[in-house]
């Protein structure tokens, strides 16, 4: 759903254009509701969540340090009632989908890419995508959405020599539609990573990724491409400016929402006019950004240079934002329902969510 991040948290062209309004005028959210305690001193967590039809917000959270492995745990909640359950699973969470009551999970273990499901009977074993995971130089991105019990998965994987330098590229595997093991989907000089995955209008499936110079840092642009069953079409979609990192897609009816970082700046963008337009925001963004919508309201969440979580929501034309966190709380993910936002984000002593009011 992705450039891998680790949030350790010590954290380490459009018209640019501030919040239209005081950051009061955002409407307001309640106070914070812890969803997983640490569960250890970790030095790297990381994860992904979606909202479920019955209105809860379901993800999973990745723990690595001493006393806690590569813990992979299970949450589910809503306002400021969540419950959370250790999961057998070890690895870290590449993207999370929700379909009724299953809750699928795309992760990288140490054996290589998989996916598998918590459903209401509790915990599915699941099966291997890809031999590549945590044992190679770098780790995978990806993402993955669900649909009438059936799962589409896009990943990235190193398809040379070279180490942590090797040229990576896109594979897809899933049983939407016609049954598709790992494949390659991107042929390209350069490299393409941090996949994001929404379900198509229609049926089928919006990829948006990066396609970059890799090692070198210096110049990345965003892609985007639908398809229906398995076969993509493409086309550039974010090259102004230097670097064009770590999209997000949403989408809700016929309208695709996607987040992004340009040069250290969130822009948000959507073609609900028809066409795509953007929006720069003027408040710095380093990493994580994530959108969603509800209710023709649209909400975008970043991480800012000083670690800081910030929430901007789009009613009409109008854009307003505000803080959510103190320095050293990172964003990692933003559900809507009714109009409502829900916010995730991730301290050195607990993940947990604020939940507009």
């Amino acid at each position: 759903m992705r450039r891998r991040v680790a949030v350790v948290v010590i954290l380490s062209l459009a018209t640019v254009l501030a919040v239209a309004a005081p950051a009061s005028a955002i409407s307001a959210f309640g106070p914070p509701a812890t969803v997983i305690a640490s569960p250890c001193s970790f030095i790297f967590a990381d994860g992904d969540a979606a909202l479920g039809p019955d209105g809860l917000t379901r993800g999973f959270a990745t723990y690595n340090g001493p006393g806690c492995p590569f813990q992979i745990w299970y949450f589910q909640g809503s306002g400021s009632s969540w419950t959370r359950q250790l999961s057998p699973y070890r690895g870290v969470v590449l993207g999370v989908a929700v379909d009724g009551a299953d809750t699928y999970l795309l992760y990288a273990a140490s054996d290589g890419v998989r996916i598998t499901k918590r459903t209401r009977a509790g915990f599915t074993p699941g099966r291997r995508l890809s031999p590549v995971g945590l044992g190679g130089a770098t780790v995978p991105t990806g993402d993955v959405i669900a649909i009438g019990g059936t799962w589409w998965a896009v990943w990235d994987e190193p398809v040379g020599p070279g180490g942590e330098f090797a040229q990576h590229e896109l594979f897809q595997a899933k049983t939407y539609g016609t049954d598709r093991s790992r494949q390659r989907i991107t042929f390209d000089p350069r490299w393409d990573t941090a996949a994001t995955l929404a379900r198509r209008s229609g049926g089928g499936a919006v990829l948006a990724w990066e396609r970059n110079d890799g090692a070198r840092g210096e110049v990345s642009d965003l892609r985007i491409a639908t398809s229906v069953n398995g076969a993509w079409s493409s086309r550039a979609f974010a090259t102004l400016g230097n670097l064009n990192t770590q999209p997000d897609l949403f989408t809700t009816g016929t309208t695709t929402f996607i987040a992004w970082i340009r040069d250290g700046r969130a822009v948000e963008a959507d073609n609900g006019s028809g066409v795509f337009k953007s929006h720069t925001f003027a408040t710095a963004a380093s990493f994580r950004p994530r959108v969603a919508s509800s209710f023709g309201k649209v909400f975008v969440i970043w991480t800012t240079p000083g670690g800081r979580t910030f929430a901007a929501e789009r009613s009409g034309s109008v854009w307003t934002g505000t803080y959510l966190s103190d320095p050293g709380r990172t964003g990692l993910a933003v559900t809507a329902r009714r109009g409502k936002a829900t916010v995730l984000m991730l301290s050195r002593l607990r993940l947990f969510a604020r939940t507009q009011v």
